[in-house]
């Protein structure tokens, strides 16, 4: 008994928007006589399962990637006390090399 499903984007369908009466059962309605009459707008994009999940790699890349930025920079701008002279070497290289490795291992800082 599977039902084809139409995704459009709610504000192009005018009738709907510009209704004074605003209830799930009166907008559904409305989309069936607009569906049944052919004057749904063109049906938005839905993205398949496949690609959602390749994005939501993307997302968690690019917020590793920030978190790693932001580690380096805090270490290169004096970091946390930790009793280094030299900003940008000895203590401070290694404090920044073990921040690195760890976001790169998945690891919380």
């Amino acid at each position: 008994m599977g039902a084809k499903v139409t995704v459009v984007n709610p504000t192009k369908v005018k009738r709907i928007a510009e209704s004074r009466r605003k209830t799930d059962k009166i907008d559904a309605k409305i989309l069936c006589e607009l569906l049944r009459l052919d004057g749904l707008p063109c049906p938005v994009h839905v993205p398949g399962r496949e690609t959602r999940a390749l994005r939501g790699l993307l997302v968690a890349r690019r917020q590793r990637v920030s978190a790693r930025t932001k580690l380096c920079n805090v270490v290169q701008q004096g970091g946390p006390k930790t009793g280094q002279e030299d900003r940008h070497g000895g203590v401070g290289q290694a404090l920044v090399g073990d921040c690195v490795s760890s976001v790169e291992r998945g690891s919380r800082v």
